[in-house]
C-alpha cells in the first residue's frame, strides 16, 4: 500500500514492465481500480494516473459506469458484447424514465471524412434502434456523429505506419446524459493500454542557458533506459 503526499496528493511507485491493477481508495469514497499495461519496449519515463473517486453518498444507484460499445472494422453491427452492454443501458433507462441520452458514434482514421461521418451515424443508429426495438421511446435519444475526430487511442505509430490494435478502441459508441429528473451520473469507460492511448497535448520545457562550450545535439534528450514508474 502506498500513501500519497499529504500536501500534493501525489504518489510515486517504480514498477517493471507488466500488467497492473492500481487500486485507489479513500475514506468516504468508492474504491476505484484502473488497469495499467506497460510493455517491455515502453519508452516513456512515467505514466500519470489521475483518478476521480466518487463520494459514497452519490453512488447508491445514481453513479453508473457504462462501457463504450466497440465495433469491428468498417461495421456497425452489434456483437454479443455490445448487446450485453446495451441490456444494462436498457435496464437503466427503464429504471429512470425521464432519462434522455446522447448516443455518439466514432470511427478510426481509415476512410474519408465523409465516409466516416456516415459510418459513425450508422453506429449511433444501431444502438438507438436496438433500444427502441426493446421498448424505449425514440424521443429519449439524440444521435451524434463525430467520425474520427475524438479518438482515444492512436491510429498510427510514431513513424506513420498503421496501428490496428489502437484503431480498434476508436471504433465505438459513447453515451452522454442529456436530461434526467434524477441526480444521475453516467460515465463511459473503456480500457486502453497505456502505450496505445492518444495524448492531445505534449508539453515541452525550453531551457535557455549560457555556455562557453558547444553542446552536443542530443544534450537535452533524456535517458529513457531507467525503469518505468507509475505516478
Amino acid at each position: 500500500m502506498i500513501k500519497p503526499d499529504l500536501v500534493t496528493g501525489e504518489f510515486l511507485m517504480k514498477v517493471p514492465s507488466g500488467n497492473y491493477n492500481v487500486v485507489f481508495s479513500g475514506e468516504g469514497y468508492e474504491t476505484k481500480i484502473e488497469q495499467v499495461s506497460i510493455p517491455e519496449n515502453f519508452t516513456r519515463s512515467e505514466i500519470i494516473l489521475n483518478p476521480v473517486l466518487v463520494p459514497k453518498e452519490i453512488t447508491r444507484g445514481k453513479y453508473i459506469v457504462i462501457k463504450n460499445i466497440l465495433f469491428a472494422y468498417d461495421s456497425y453491427a452489434l456483437d454479443r458484447e455490445a448487446k450485453i452492454i446495451l441490456e444494462k443501458l436498457f435496464s437503466i433507462m427503464q429504471q429512470y424514465p425521464s432519462l434522455q441520452i446522447e448516443v455518439i458514434g466514432h470511427t478510426d482514421s481509415k476512410g474519408s471524412e465523409t465516409y466516416n461521418l456516415k459510418l459513425s451515424q450508422n453506429r449511433s443508429n444501431s444502438v438507438i434502434n436496438y433500444l427502441v426495438d426493446n421498448g424505449i421511446k425514440n424521443s429519449r435519444f439524440m444521435a451524434s456523429t463525430v467520425g474520427e475526430r475524438e479518438h482515444i487511442a492512436i491510429n498510427t505509430n510514431p513513424d506513420g505506419t498503421d496501428n490496428p490494435e489502437g484503431r480498434k478502441f476508436n471504433r465505438r459508441v459513447s453515451i452522454k446524459v442529456l436530461k434526467s429528473d434524477f441526480d444521475l451520473v453516467i460515465r463511459n469507460e473503456v480500457f486502453v493500454p497505456e502505450h496505445l492511448k492518444f495524448t492531445k497535448d505534449l508539453n515541452f520545457t525550453i531551457i535557455l542557458l549560457q555556455s562557453k562550450e558547444k553542446l552536443f545535439r542530443d544534450y537535452f534528450i533524456p535517458d529513457m533506459s531507467w525503469t518505468p514508474h507509475v505516478i
